[in-house]
């Protein structure tokens, strides 16, 4: 094996989520923030201490996290739409809500762009109809910025910001597309993974410094690392059946953060698997691309001073 490179899995916070999901690596603070879909709620680990030092219920089935400018995330639930969370103090102040004349249906899952534009997916009840891609500007205007999805998950770009990657976990597709940084524009997609069932579902993802794609498989045990050409180059097997998403952290960006969920299995099931529900990390041997902040100063006079290109 490569010089540094393991693919053990560590166990960091057994929080026993039943869909923990949407990790996001604060860079500043040196945190990990992820959320519980169906059991509501925020946590924050740090790696520093190797515990948990933060925890933020919600009112209502979580849908993803994305930094913004100092001490506040941007959050996002079934009922309430996208607000902020000041992490310092717990209060929260509503922001903008894309889905509220859509009819039943649930955020899942999103990304912020190198321009600073938040892209949150959002899915219908039954998956029956398909959702749609939201992308959302610093004022809170919105617009579609990718249809056709039934179960919008993991959303990434690639180094240079000329290609965005998304997943449809419905039909077990992973897209790949031309992106127009300046416009936030989506090109003609075309299929960079096809996977099944049998196989894994592929759910959130990561894009690494060298621009290959990591995708967790849930229901499939494992995580993928493709090219952007969509040619397997690794996976990883994970002690959990459903690893949900991934996300680079660490001082140096080294380390993948994996989170998983308890959803779905049966007693027998959870008891050959005690790290399910947990956030696990290992050590891939190549570094990721910094999150994105949200490009929003609420007013604070924070700024954004610092913010990676």
């Amino acid at each position: 094996m490569t010089a540094g490179i393991r693919d053990d899995v560590q166990l960091l916070q057994q929080a026993n989520a039943l869909c923990g999901e949407s990790p996001v690596w604060d860079w500043r603070a040196g945190r990990l923030y992820w959320l519980d879909l169906d059991r509501p709620a925020i946590y924050c680990y740090d790696p520093a201490r190797g515990e948990q030092i933060g925890n933020w219920p919600l009112e209502s089935r979580g849908g993803l996290l994305a930094l913004g400018p100092g001490n506040h995330l941007l959050v996002a639930t079934r009922d309430r739409g996208l607000f902020w969370l000041d992490t310092a103090t717990g209060e929260t102040t509503a922001f903008t809500h894309p889905a509220v004349t859509r009819g039943p249906g649930i955020y899942n899952d999103g990304s912020v762009d190198r321009a600073g534009r938040l892209w949150a997916g959002w899915i219908t009840e039954a998956r029956v109809d398909p959702g749609v891609v939201f992308r959302v500007a610093a004022d809170g205007q919105w617009g579609e910025g990718i249809d056709g999805l039934y179960a919008s998950n993991g959303i990434g770009w690639s180094p240079d910001g000329s290609t965005i990657y998304f997943t449809d976990s419905k039909t077990c597709t992973v897209f790949a597309a031309p992106f127009d940084l300046a416009s936030g524009t989506v090109g003609e997609r075309r299929t960079l993974l096809q996977l099944s069932r049998e196989t894994g579902v592929p759910d959130g993802m990561a894009v690494d410094a060298r621009g290959n794609v990591w995708i967790a498989l849930y229901l499939g045990w494992h995580i993928l690392c493709c090219d952007p050409n969509g040619r397997v180059l690794r996976s990883i097997r994970t002690p959990v059946l459903n690893p949900t998403s991934v996300a680079f952290g660490g001082p140096d960006l080294d380390t993948l953060y994996v989170t998983s969920a308890v959803r779905a299995h049966s007693a027998s099931e959870l008891a050959g698997q005690p790290w399910a529900g947990a956030l696990m990390a290992l050590r891939p041997g190549v570094a990721g691309l910094p999150d994105h902040i949200f490009k929003r100063d609420l007013g604070l006079g924070i700024g954004l001073k610092g913010q990676p290109g």
